[in-house]
């Protein structure tokens, strides 16, 4: 009888465990996730973040129009109907 008993209070105890640890996990986690996200941007950063995405969509034009140059440096007209242009950033 005393095995059966140990047993009860083992399970009774993993239960009450068990119902105590999905929120603390789940604080941990959200506690996790506060980490991981980087801090807002300042007023600078942001500047540079928007410089260098107007640069990135900058290169990807020029990288989709080289495929229609042609010898004398001109564009194929149908480069338009599959490329967007996207003129030179400045002051970045």
């Amino acid at each position: 009888m005393r095995s059966g008993r140990r047993t009860r209070q083992a399970l009774a105890a993993f239960l009450v465990a068990l119902a105590v640890t999905p929120p603390a996990l789940a604080q941990t986690d959200r506690q996790q996730e506060r980490a991981a996200k980087p801090p807002p941007a300042s007023g600078a950063e942001a500047d540079r973040r928007a410089c260098e995405e107007q640069k990135k969509r900058f290169m990807e034009s020029q990288a989709c129009f080289q495929k229609f140059r042609l010898a004398n440096g001109g564009v194929r007209p149908e480069a338009y109907q599959h490329c967007t242009e996207v003129k030179q950033p400045r002051g970045c």
